[in-house]
């Protein structure tokens, strides 16, 4: 699983559904886009608006309508304004974008899916955590985080948007995430870990963003 797909899973309550004050829908897309970021098939310019680089193709399939909703714009979108698209949680760009990750969960087994029909027809998916499967995700974290092992620029990004979605306290106890904050900031500072360092500062410039999604909102509908 890449960090993307680790947040959808760590986000989803026991009967599949998110919680409402997490900004999860935010932070998924802002994952997503991040991981199309780095493996190149998006590109952004000075002023954070994003286009193609290259093709998807059957790379990170979990991403496909996310990748296919930003290029299909007619010109660099922001990246702000693409997630604040995703932030409501509501919408077929959303519907499909978590769809395409929680089937992409489901066929590594670490989600149980739940199929229902729709009121007006067709059927809808709901995705159940496989709790063994959160646990390998937050034992991971656990072992090079907190426990001083060799940290992947990937767990550090998770850890991050779990912080950021409030579903840290959920898994580690309150020292616990004390000592996760403190490693994040000395991480920040770390000579050995400039890579990581760099990708932290990005991460928060785009969570930056998610903080003022609201306000844009707000001021959107008062025009």
């Amino acid at each position: 699983m890449n960090y993307t797909q680790e947040l959808y899973l760590c986000a989803l309550k026991p009967k599949g559904s998110f919680g409402l004050s997490d900004n999860i829908y935010a932070l998924l897309s802002l994952s997503g886009i991040l991981e199309l970021l780095e493996g190149g098939f998006l590109i952004k310019d000075e002023k954070n608006r994003l286009s193609a680089k290259n093709n998807l193709g059957s790379d990170l399939p979990y991403l496909k309508s996310l990748y296919e909703n930003i290029i299909s714009c007619k010109k660099p979108t922001k990246i702000e304004t693409i997630v604040s698209e995703y932030n409501d949680g509501f919408g077929k760009h959303v519907n499909a974008f978590l769809q395409d990750i929680g089937d992409s969960l489901a066929e590594q087994n670490a989600v149980s899916v739940e199929t229902s029909k729709k009121i007006f027809g067709g059927t809808k998916n709901k995705y159940l955590p496989v709790q063994s499967s959160v646990t390998n995700v937050i034992e991971k974290i656990r072992a090079e985080i907190l426990e001083d092992g060799t940290m992947s620029e990937e767990t550090v990004v998770l850890a991050i948007l779990l912080q950021q979605a409030n579903i840290i306290k959920d898994f580690f106890s309150k020292v616990e995430s004390s000592k996760l904050k403190k490693r994040v900031e000395e991480l920040r500072q770390s000579e050995t870990y400039k890579e990581i360092a760099k990708v932290i500062e990005y991460i928060e410039s785009l969570l930056a963003l998610v903080v003022l999604l609201p306000m844009l909102t707000s001021t959107t509908n008062s025009n």
